[in-house]
């Protein structure tokens, strides 16, 4: 059981060997080198960022504070957004708008903190498992490449195949400090094996 900075001393390895192998593979097959620096760029940090993922789960962790304040900031920009894409400054006085705004923000932004708090698993379940890193993995990458395949950004495919082995290394990189993939469950070992 590591903290958030051993987490990440011990993902810095994996990071910098996934990001070397990306780089020189990419460089060596396309030529290109700020694209291969890119690529290598982000698996690395793709493996320090799944390196701490598995801990969301605990309520005095950094990535679950990342992860509530990134919730609230979101609820509360969808509020705006949908406050302005409905023209509501040309019904209300500017003024009343800005506070009307401030408090349905503010309002919105407790309340997902409180959905937040409620549906999160117990510590050491289900976000300490190799499925998890599938997953959390799989989901960003096929997330990356849709995104890229509907905007028709270029090697697009390539940064979500990287960004999601690195999501994977990064947790299995978090679950090996933590003791969960041993072989032989520690119970399991008697004195007499």
């Amino acid at each position: 059981m590591g903290s958030f900075e051993e987490h990440l001393d011990v993902a810095r390895l994996p990071a910098a060997g996934l990001g070397v192998v990306v780089t020189w593979s990419v460089l060596w097959l396309t030529g290109s080198s700020v694209y291969a620096f890119a690529l290598g760029a982000a698996g690395a940090a793709s493996v320090l960022v799944g390196a701490s993922v598995p801990d969301v789960d605990h309520h005095a962790s950094k990535p679950n504070r990342w992860l509530t304040t990134g919730v609230k900031l979101a609820a509360g920009s969808g509020v705006l957004y949908l406050v302005f894409l409905f023209d509501v400054d040309r019904a209300v006085p500017n003024g009343l708008l800005a506070v009307l705004c401030v408090f349905v923000v503010l309002a919105v932004m407790t309340r997902s903190e409180r959905l937040v708090e409620h549906k999160r698993p117990p510590h050491r379940t289900v976000t300490h498992t190799l499925w998890a890193g599938v997953v959390v993995g799989g989901s960003f990458g096929v997330g990356i490449g849709v995104l890229g395949w509907i905007y028709d950004v270029p090697g697009t495919v390539d940064l979500a195949a990287v960004v999601g082995v690195g999501l994977f290394v990064g947790v299995a990189t978090h679950l090996a400090l933590d003791g969960l993939l041993d072989p032989v469950p520690a119970d399991d070992v008697t004195a007499d094996d």
